[in-house]
């Protein structure tokens, strides 16, 4: 019924994928991270591209929730808080989440609220299957 004789390519793959131009989601994470060595000079300078990729939409999808986070604190203040000060306790559990200095974490909570309140109205969804 099946053949047994199955033809393979005579010769492997010649020309490297293009990590680069493909959209950064879980898939290409994994299948970056299968890729097994190359001494392909053009493919391991389109990993990194691929990589770099990867790392800028996981950090968007960071800033998204970092903000999420600190909104829903704003907006919600535990009891015997007030808005600014339930923003500081949440800048305070982000720096102890992401081990930053309280400094580094006002600056990452500022730049996340920033950047999503600044690309949220005009942009598509960061990431495929993500609500907003």
């Amino acid at each position: 019924m099946f053949e047994s004789d199955v033809e393979t390519a005579p010769y492997p793959q010649t020309a490297p994928l293009s990590w680069s131009g493909y959209a950064p989601d879980w898939i290409m994470t994994m299948l970056l991270a299968e890729a097994g060595p190359t001494s392909d000079r053009f493919e391991l300078l389109e990993r990194i591209g691929g990589w770099e990729k990867i790392i800028a939409w996981a950090q968007a999808r960071q800033y998204e929730d970092i903000a999420q986070f600190v909104a829903s604190a704003e907006a919600s203040p535990a009891a015997g808080l007030n808005s600014a000060q339930a923003v500081e306790s949440a800048q305070a559990e982000v720096a102890l989440m992401l081990r930053l200095s309280p400094g580094g974490a006002t600056w990452r909570v500022g730049e996340a609220r920033q950047l999503v309140e600044e690309f949220r109205p005009r942009s598509p969804p960061c990431m495929p299957g993500r609500s907003r």
